[in-house]
């Protein structure tokens, strides 16, 4: 999962460690800054829980997904969350693919299309990594 960091809101992918079990730290790629990820079973106790809680999070307060996973794991306030949302200049709910691809999309790599069939892109990511056999972080690259 992506969650965002309180210091520079930048997104970072959160691996499970070896064993499967969430890790329970966000080191930030952006700034190095290292987060307690103490709240993670509050939220569900398996990724698919998770990531359910996160959407409806995310769809409920216009956010988008790294910032909903935020609010919930309490590393940012909600109110903060919308802000930093709304300065972002598009509103989730405009957006009708995930805003993981965003970045794609407005780089030209990927057409709004092409985004929304290929869904969630965490889901996207690892069913291509599992069916390529490809390293996850090559597998977010793609």
């Amino acid at each position: 999962m992506y969650i965002r960091c309180r210091e520079c809101w930048g997104s970072t992918w959160v691996a499970p460690t070896e064993s499967g079990l969430p890790r329970r730290r966000l080191h930030c790629a952006q700034c190095e800054r290292e987060h307690r990820l103490d709240n993670l079973n509050s939220i569900g106790t398996t990724p698919a829980a998770r990531h359910t809680a996160a959407v409806s999070c995310a769809e409920r307060h216009e956010l988008d997904l790294p910032t909903a996973y935020s609010v919930l794991l309490r590393l940012v306030d909600l109110a903060e969350a919308k802000r930093h949302c709304a300065s972002l200049g598009e509103a989730h709910t405009e957006l009708n693919y995930d805003w993981g691809f965003r970045g794609a999309v407005t780089a030209g790599y990927l057409s709004e299309a092409q985004a929304i069939e290929r869904g969630n892109r965490e889901t996207y990511a690892t069913r291509l990594a599992e069916r390529h056999g490809l390293p996850l972080s090559l597998a977010f690259s793609v």
